[in-house]
């Protein structure tokens, strides 16, 4: 901590006319050890033509951390400029800057501007760097076709060069890799035994997995770890995760930032926030506390965990806030329901000079469709328009959502018609939208237009929000039609989806298929049950009403306030005292405000 005190005083005092390069360079590097990467590139801003080809890797790393985009397209126009831009060290590092901070483009082109210079090029490493590349963007074709290719050319792909393809590819392709494997005698490679674990994970084969994992013959390997936590985590297994963390302490495994990270994510899913607590304590000994993705993922934990405060805690102990580190304290306050904060939060990270992205405008977007502020989204919209940044359907789909939930429902629509990929969540959004604002006909109309389209299939959201419209018409001859529908949908076993049309038949006055229906419902949740009391009460048999209100409590559901009142109206109607009594301690019990 002295040594970066000391090394921002020296920043604040250098003067280019005397700038020793050695030192300068040696500052840099330091500044990045200890975490601080702004001052990083501040420092090389004050003299670009001073950098080393040593130390270009590192700026470019810190370019990635920040999600620095345009610095990192400094360092670019730098490296050319000083002639280091066939350095095949610098050339990776930079192909994964670009790849890493979403412009994958020009990562394949600064690939191919080396081909053509160079005319061949035998370094494995480029060639792997872009192969991780096109399978992160989901290019599997394109990246397959790269690996065919590099082939053909002589290159020899290695073992970090395979197990890139087995953490991309499906069961079928990953076997076929595993294959070439064994032909050409890849034996005891940790990237391959690696890949092998993941790809078991991620293919739901934990117990494959973890007999690789178990007959590793050298587990002093940190990946394999961090692969067997991740593989328990994505297949529900936490304790697991949980398991396998304590057990690396007790192994002296030496801990990476992902180990950290994986374990944190363990325990939100547990909710056991006492054993993030001990996490936490843990990376400040093993001196993490300068690593923005392990604060990211520890200020995560809280907030998912309910404990907002010690979020804001981990967030102002970082002094070098890049993105995801703004992202995660604004979703901390959406995912709590702290609307303004988050707004608040944004402001501050636009004052600070960071650029948001999708992530951070779909997350503000959501908080003013949770509040209703209009002039909030609109003001955010209004920032899109002037200074756009990637116009993703998921920004697109949350800016319809805000409006519909704002009551303009004109602005959202205007929005889907300017989208060139409608998804199921605009269809839904703009349908739901139409409902809330009791504008039903237009809600009907749009799933038709929705089918129409053949490009989206609808799911059960939008199949509620269908049958709640018909329920608003009192149009029973279209409810009719919606439920064929349904079921060839194969969606009348949602429940959700059961429940509106149990609703809408009562409320059309057709209670017996109201009943059948809800008798023929596989799962039955707490909505289902408040559903058909109300339409006992609303179709004048009350008796039926109490009746179904105790069997809520035989099948184990405590009612809430919608349980009470239904019951309660039924109760009043047949003058039933000792009843309204029962139900009366039933409040008092479970504390239930209505």
């Amino acid at each position: 901590m002295h040594q970066t005190v000391r090394l921002s005083r020296q920043l604040s005092h250098y003067e280019t006319f005397h700038l020793n390069p050695a030192l300068f360079n040696s500052n840099i590097k330091a500044f990045i050890q200890h975490g601080q990467f702004t001052k990083a590139l501040q420092l090389f801003s004050v003299s670009p033509l001073s950098i080393t080809n040593f130390a270009f890797p590192s700026l470019l790393k810190a370019s990635t951390f920040l999600s620095n985009l345009n610095y990192g397209k400094t360092l670019h126009s730098t490296i050319i400029q000083v002639g280091l831009h066939s350095d095949p060290y610098i050339t990776t590092s930079l192909i994964n800057m670009y790849t890493k901070c979403g412009s994958f483009s020009s990562a394949v082109n600064v690939f191919e501007e080396m081909v053509t210079r160079e005319g061949f090029v035998e370094d494995v490493t480029l060639w792997n760097s872009l192969l991780d590349g096109y399978l992160k963007f989901g290019q599997i074709n394109e990246g397959l076709a790269h690996f065919n290719k590099m082939q053909a050319l002589g290159v020899l792909p290695d073992a970090y060069s395979l197990s890139i393809l087995l953490g991309a590819l499906g069961l079928k392709e990953g076997k076929q890799i595993h294959g070439y494997i064994v032909r050409h005698i890849f034996k005891s490679d940790p990237f391959l035994e690696t890949a092998l674990i993941g790809m078991n994970s991620s293919c739901s084969r934990i117990m494959e997995a973890w007999f690789v994992f178990d007959h590793l013959e050298d587990k002093s390997n940190v990946v394999v770890w961090n692969v067997m936590i991740g593989g328990f985590l994505e297949n529900g297994g936490w304790e697991w995760s949980l398991k396998l963390y304590s057990l690396m302490k007790a192994e002296n495994v030496k801990f990476v930032s992902e180990s950290i990270s994986s374990s944190l994510s363990a325990c939100v899913y547990g909710d056991v926030v006492d054993f993030g607590r001990q996490v936490h304590c843990d990376l400040i000994k093993m001196a993490f506390e300068n690593n923005p993705f392990v604060y990211t993922s520890l200020l995560s934990m809280y907030g998912k965990c309910q404990f907002v405060e010690d979020a804001e805690n981990v967030f102002r102990q970082v002094l070098d806030k890049g993105i995801e580190l703004w992202n995660a304290m604004i979703s901390t306050f959406v995912w709590n329901k702290y609307s303004f904060a988050s707004f608040e939060v944004y402001n501050k990270m636009r004052y600070n000079a960071i650029t948001p992205d999708s992530f951070t405008i779909s997350n503000v977007l959501s908080c003013s469709s949770m509040i209703g502020i209009y002039n909030v989204g609109r003001s955010v919209h209004a920032e899109l328009v002037k200074r756009p940044i990637e116009n993703s359907t998921a920004v697109q789909s949350a800016l319809l959502t805000m409006y519909c939930k704002c009551g303009s429902v004109g602005d959202a629509n205007f929005i889907l018609s300017t989208m060139r990929e409608k998804d199921v969540v605009a269809w839904g959004s703009m349908i739901s939208g139409f409902c809330q604002n009791r504008k039903f006909r237009e809600a009907l109309d749009y799933f038709r237009k929705m089918k129409a389209d053949g490009g989206v299939r609808p799911d059960s959201d939008i199949m509620s929000s269908v049958i709640n419209a018909c329920t608003g018409l009192e149009n029973v001859d279209s409810g009719c039609m919606i439920h064929g529908y349904v079921i060839k949908s194969g969606l009348h076993h949602d429940v959700y989806v059961a429940t509106s049309l149990v609703d809408m038949y009562s409320k059309c006055g057709f209670l017996g298929m109201a009943e059948r229906l809800f008798s023929d419902m596989h799962e039955k949740n707490l909505v289902a049950w408040n559903s058909m009391i109300s339409s006992y009460c609303r179709n004048g048999l009350p008796d039926q009403s109490i009746k179904l209100f105790s069997k809520i409590i035989q099948h184990g559901f405590y009612p809430d306030s919608v349980s009470i009142t239904s019951v309660l109206t039924a109760v009043s109607s047949t003058a039933a005292l000792l009843n309204g009594k029962i139900i009366h301690g039933y409040v008092v019990r479970l504390e239930i405000e209505i």
